[in-house]
């Protein structure tokens, strides 16, 4: 099992490769700031692509992750198992593959 730092350095790159072109066009886009620990869970739409949103769930443990998914699919109205985290999974800002 890798360490915390290797996990990091893996996701880093992981990141880091993310290609747009590779993405299934029937799929939804977005982008979104996370504000883990909150005393409430809000979503704020910036515009159609761009959200904050806010999850009272720590980053600990992949909790904060979880609640994002949780709480945008009862925004969304979609599944949780359609949306799905492509980058961003270790930072604030992630992007959001909705089918």
């Amino acid at each position: 099992m890798p360490n915390r730092a290797q996990f990091k350095e893996e996701t880093a790159k992981a990141d880091s490769s993310f290609d747009r072109n590779s993405l299934n066009p029937e799929f939804m886009i977005i982008t979104l700031k996370v504000k883990p620990h909150a005393k409430e869970e809000k979503i704020v739409k910036i515009d159609d692509f761009n959200f904050l949103i806010w999850v009272k769930e720590p980053p600990i443990e992949n909790r904060a992750n979880r609640a994002v998914l949780r709480v945008l699919a009862d925004y969304l109205n979609v599944a949780q198992s359609d949306i799905r985290i492509i980058s961003g999974y270790n930072l604030r800002n992630k992007i959001i593959e909705i089918t």
